[in-house]
């Protein structure tokens, strides 16, 4: 673990070195900076307008309203005799009275949902009144609204009516939307309802577009990590899948194995993973995306993830690419004959020379007699991180080394809770226990003796010499195994 301690307006770059005993050397680049924390606000007062109480709203109506009558009045009184009769032109200017707009704002709707919102009109006058709204300016505009004519709404009577926003319908681009609604009362004036919605579309940034991974033996995995980043001002719900490049299958042979294309599709192990895989981000929210390359065979992998954003038109693609190396071994000769024997003759003998043909070092070990392997499948046994595809990431292991002390450690203390368990139960002491611990632990550091091999350059080779008569001191076997072939080594 590396630890960076930043100071004021530094900036840091130096290279470590891990030097591995018997082993290479590792240079591992570390970089950092980090300055005071400054910022400075644009604005340092915001004026969010009026804001009324319903109730109060009303109030203030009557008395615009008042106050409009009272100037008209004073209008009529002050001019030439012939205009003091109340016609119907100063009617119509008594009803031209100026009021404060009513504000429905549906905020940030995404291009394809159609909110609605309920609205209540009261009679708050001491007289039925009639009133209808003028829907044609609604035309186009993606709002709709179930209110026409209403007649003779009692006093303190409340009508109820739907307003919809369908961007989509009306083929409305992204941006802001604006309509003003007016409602007109019999013999009254008319009051206006704006309407207000922004029509917006999730959309994600993405750090990096491209992942190219190192080369990997089979059995190992590399993460690389990607983030996602919503810029919006709406919610975003993302999916990523992998673009499999598309197989040539002929049509009479895919009729023939219609079962069994998919269940040989199904079974095919997945090279490129991502970490989570679906997930939603509020706005200016971000997120880490691991991405895992784990090769199976030897050969160059490339393939795309596409990250599929719900209600949205825009297409990301993640290209990856890596590289993936199988250990492999050759056995001089592949078959070995040591031919017939009489009973209690001295034996016979055999030589195999095994040889790496890989550019790096392999460990080979038998499945049956070797003590460390059996060991180590025992203590992995105990793990519990497995996932659904019973794997299990630990520290990569060069050939020749013991379980990480993390897993020993911890195999240790469910041994010993166990033990206590016991102890409690029965009320016997658990040193056959322990003592069968300590084997444990002896076989997984010393047991490979004779059962296994390290090859490490590509010129090396190792022979082993098999006898006719079977010795549990000699318990070689030709049918052994790389590190990542033979059960929980990978």
């Amino acid at each position: 673990m590396f630890t960076f301690f930043g100071h004021t307006n530094i900036v840091a770059r130096v290279m470590a070195l891990c030097r591995v005993e018997g082993g290479p050397t590792y240079e591992i680049t570390l970089s950092g900076e980090a300055s005071l924390i400054s910022y400075l606000l644009d604005v340092t007062e915001i004026d969010c307008g009026l804001q009324l109480d319903p109730r109060l709203q009303m109030q203030m109506e009557q008395m615009l309203m008042e106050e409009h009558a009272l100037e008209q009045q004073k209008a009529l009184t002050s001019g030439p005799p012939e205009a003091t009769a109340f016609d119907q032109h100063a009617r119509r200017r008594l009803l031209k009275a100026e009021l404060p707009e009513y504000l429905l704002d549906f905020g940030y709707v995404i291009l394809g949902n159609t909110p609605t919102h309920i609205m209540r009109i009261t009679n708050t006058g001491q007289f039925p009144v009639s009133f209808r709204a003028d829907r044609r300016v609604l035309h186009d505009t993606g709002f709709s609204v179930d209110l026409d004519h209403v007649k003779h709404l009692l006093c303190c009577e409340t009508k109820m009516f739907e307003v919809r926003f369908d961007p989509q319908s009306a083929n409305l681009p992204l941006g802001e939307v604006d309509v003003l609604l007016p409602i007109k009362v019999a013999g009254g004036p008319t009051f206006h309802v704006r309407l207000h919605a922004s029509v917006a579309m999730p959309s994600l940034c993405v750090s990096r577009d491209r992942l190219e991974f190192s080369t990997l033996q089979c059995g190992q995995c590399q993460e690389e990590t990607v983030q996602l980043h919503n810029q919006q001002q709406v919610p975003c719900n993302w999916l990523i899948t992998i673009n499999e490049p598309v197989k040539k299958v002929d049509r009479h042979w895919l009729a023939r194995r219609r079962q069994k294309v998919p269940q040989k599709l199904k079974a095919q192990p997945c090279v490129f993973e991502a970490l989570p895989s679906a997930g939603a981000l509020a706005p200016g929210q971000r997120c880490n995306v691991r991405v895992r390359f784990s090769p199976t065979e030897e050969k160059s992998y490339r393939s795309e993830l596409k990250i599929n954003i719900f209600q949205s038109s825009q297409h990301l693609q993640l290209q990856v690419s890596g590289r993936g190396l199988e250990p492999q071994l050759e056995f001089s000769p592949p078959v070995l004959e040591l031919g017939p024997l009489l009973p209690y003759s001295c034996g016979a003998e055999g030589t195999v020379v095994v040889k790496n043909p890989c550019e790096f070092p392999i460990e080979f070990y038998s499945l049956e007699f070797d003590q460390q392997y059996l060991a180590e499948e025992q203590i992995l046994q105990t793990l519990k991180d497995y996932d659904c595809r019973n794997t299990l990431l630990l520290p990569p292991r060069a050939p020749g080394e013991k379980l990480p002390p993390e897993v020993l450690e911890y195999y240790q203390d469910q041994k010993r809770l166990q033990d206590e368990q016991t102890k409690s139960q029965t009320g016997e002491p658990a040193d056959q226990d322990n003592a069968n611990f300590e084997d444990v632990q002896s076989l997984s550091d010393q047991g490979r003796k004779s059962s296994a091999g390290i090859i490490h350059t590509v010129s090396s080779q190792s022979s082993f010499t098999f006898p006719s008569v079977f010795d549990e001191s000699q318990s070689n076997k030709v049918d052994s195994k790389s590190e990542c072939g033979g059960g929980g080594r990978c």
